[in-house]
């Protein structure tokens, strides 16, 4: 059985963490992943889920159960059989009753926040999202006493209201007018006597914030850190790519919106995982209609130039083909790379050449740097070659030259 849910709702997460911690992960957050949200439920000494998405309190949102069969029992089955209890027992109370279809999950949450630890506050309200999670039951009569396990927003520890419950309920993140003041958020679903969690609603466009509180030695308490809330790193979520084999189709470049696609793909990928999957980095470079024209045909391994041969622009490019290769790109051909003109060695993008992959690109950078015994530079003026984001390989080219033709260069004295 599926059990789905959509309409509108509020996803509302508290994050506690050790404020040196926090220090620690901000540095490790990327484009490419991981984002904030990640690291801080990994890093997290506690996580309070105040809401999931939707309420059993509020009319914003609909639930139904499809069947295998493809029968849906839908929400209004379990409303009708409620309203006819109540009809015919007055003593009938929502969420006490265990004939309801509701019931209260609510259990005291484990700790409060610590002095020591700073509290984050992920809160996204949305108009159209959805929860969708497969239930092993399929049994109609089962799946009929389907219970929604609900927990107030305004909850707390055995001791009483705790943080997470100022930062959001207090502070009207939830329970507001916006959402008929709903305070019954869905946890979970019973299905024969089983509880399920259910994830997170999934949305495409939410109205989100998300805040920093820090403990206030004067007043003993955790108050609301505006200018730390604006300074918190991004990005909170990374959207992975999942990119099939048929995606690097042929001239699948000439889409800019498919190459960016294809482009943040291999950016979230790892130097290992591009060394193990030839076949992606192959398809790659056979379609794309930069890369596809400087392939060569030959399997001859390349052999490590001297530089002192007649052609040193081949030599060069030979050097940068080895390198690549080592990283797991291979097929360039140095002979046709050295046979593009001045103007197209300028156009030639060594990002596109290593499947725009940050990493991949700056460990190209440094491999070929170094091999020329140049650990770091400094420029004054005009960025070095180590320094450029987008270095083309003419930039290559010109960089191995100044080395080359400098008689007093550490390379030159081997």
């Amino acid at each position: 059985m599926k059990f789905e849910m959509g309409g509108k709702g509020i996803v509302c997460n508290v994050y506690y963490i050790e404020k040196e911690k926090l220090e620690e992960i901000s540095s490790l957050t990327r484009e490419t992943g991981p984002g904030l949200k990640d690291l801080l439920i990994e890093h997290s000494g506690y996580v309070v889920n105040v809401s999931k998405g939707f309420f059993s309190d509020n009319d914003q949102a609909e639930f139904k159960c499809i069947l295998s069969t493809g029968e849906t029992i839908h929400q209004s089955y379990f409303e009708e059989k409620a309203d006819k209890i109540a009809e015919q027992d007055e003593d009938f109370i929502e969420f006490e009753d265990p004939r309801d279809f509701r019931i209260d999950g609510y259990q005291p949450r484990e700790r409060d926040i610590a002095s020591s630890e700073v509290a984050i506050i992920e809160y996204h309200n949305f108009e159209k999202g959805i929860i969708s999670v497969e239930i092993p039951c399929d049994d109609k009569n089962k799946v009929s006493e389907l219970k929604l396990v609900c927990v107030s927003v305004d909850g707390g520890t055995t001791e009483g209201p705790d943080l997470a419950s100022k930062a959001t309920y207090g502070d009207g993140a939830v329970g507001c007018e916006e959402y008929d003041f709903a305070e019954a958020a869905i946890m979970a679903i019973e299905v024969d006597g089983i509880r399920y969690s259910l994830p997170e609603a999934k949305f495409e466009k939410s109205h989100s914030r998300v805040w920093l509180w820090v403990y206030d030695e004067e007043s003993g308490e955790h108050e609301l850190d505006f200018f730390g809330s604006q300074a918190l790193p991004d990005p909170w979520i990374v959207d992975l790519v999942d990119l099939k084999l048929d995606d690097l189709y042929e001239k699948f470049d000439q889409n800019q919106a498919q190459l960016s696609r294809v482009h943040k793909f291999f950016n979230q990928q790892s130097l290992e995982w591009i060394k193990e999957n030839p076949e992606y980095t192959s398809r790659y470079l056979n379609n794309h209609t930069s890369t596809q024209k400087l392939l060569g045909q030959s399997s001859e391994k390349l052999e490590l130039p001297d530089f002192m041969g007649e052609n040193r622009t081949l030599d060069i490019c030979t050097l940068l083909c080895m390198f690549l290769e080592a990283f797991g790109i291979s097929g360039y051909d140095p002979q046709k790379l050295s046979a593009l003109d001045e103007f197209e060695m300028e156009l030639e993008d060594l990002e596109t050449h290593t499947l725009g992959n940050e990493l991949l690109l700056k460990s190209l950078k440094q491999s070929f740097c170094m091999h020329f015994d140049v650990i770091s530079t400094i420029s004054f003026g005009e960025e070095s070659f180590q320094e450029m984001s987008h270095p083309s390989l003419a930039d290559a080219i010109r960089f191995a030259n100044e080395i080359l033709d400098d008689p007093d260069a550490s390379f030159n004295q081997q």
